[in-house]
């Protein structure tokens, strides 16, 4: 990666650590909530990642001369994906809390920022935001098809971006590339599917963390060697589920619309003209 002349490095929201750092420092120096109140907002226990985050950024910022910091967020209305299945994370809704906590907190990190380096704060609104890096790779904002672009987040969707060879994947704990990606949703993983496969592999098994049902009796290890076995490609369309799988594709075909990039991308397009 050598020849990468620059950075682009973006921040999800609300899974990644550093957010869930420095919102939880905010819940407390606002003295509206105590300890236990500030935890239970963030679902865990977070303090103790300060450092290691702090370490992680250092080390990022510094491998570049020029770093562009993007962070980005929504407010929870998901209406690209609702549009296709109503039930779209509705096991997980933001309260106005949540959305309240996450706006400050990119106000702060951005300033944070400011002096040192290019910042971006997304606000996508209704739209979810987690396509934002693909908008920035497919409408090369930010020159994200000719730089090193690292992507901090423990959500498993952006695996799927790892497909272009300058996107990477940091979970807090590991480095993800095209070839690895796969191996952070399903751990008997083998080289030979890519990380484009990742919309594929959770349409058949489905993403309970999304509220998304798969095909009864289907995990990632054994869609997995469905893929492998009957050859699926990396983009379905009606047609292209070959094999016993072939009966659910209704449900398979809505669960890769749910998740991948491109599509969500398409629907966004056609709905507001664009999202931002």
């Amino acid at each position: 990666m050598g020849y990468l002349s620059s950075l682009s490095i973006t921040f999800d929201e609300p899974v990644n650590y550093f957010v869930d750092v420095l919102s939880y420092h905010y819940l407390l120096h606002t003295d509206q909530y105590t300890h236990e109140q500030a935890l239970r907002i963030l679902n865990g226990d977070t303090s103790k990642l300060i450092e290691p985050i702090n370490t992680l950024v250092d080390k990022l910022l510094q491998s570049s001369p020029d770093p562009h910091v993007i962070f980005f967020f929504d407010n929870g209305s998901c209406i690209q994906n609702k549009v296709v299945y109503p039930m779209y994370k509705a096991n997980r809704q933001k309260s106005q809390l949540q959305t309240t906590v996450q706006r400050y907190t990119f106000c702060m990190l951005k300033e944070h920022f400011a002096n040192a380096n290019n910042v971006t704060v997304l606000d996508t609104s209704d739209f979810e935001s987690d396509i934002v890096p693909y908008m920035c790779h497919v409408e090369d904002w930010f020159d994200c098809k000719h730089v090193l672009n690292i992507i901090i987040s423990r959500d498993k969707d952006f695996l799927q971006m790892l497909e272009y060879n300058n996107w990477l994947q940091h979970t807090g704990s590991a480095l993800y590339d095209k070839d690895t990606a796969l191996a952070y949703v399903n751990k008997r993983y083998k080289k030979g599917l890519s990380a484009g496969y990742l919309p594929v592999l959770l349409a058949i098994a489905g993403d309970n963390s999304d509220n998304i049902p798969g095909v009864p009796r289907y995990g990632v290890t054994r869609a997995y060697k469905y893929i492998v076995e009957y050859g699926l490609p990396q983009k379905l369309t009606y047609g292209s589920i070959k094999g016993p799988l072939s009966v659910h594709e209704p449900i398979i075909i809505r669960n890769y619309r749910l998740i991948s990039f491109e599509e969500q991308y398409k629907r966004c397009k056609k709905m507001k003209g664009g999202i931002l």
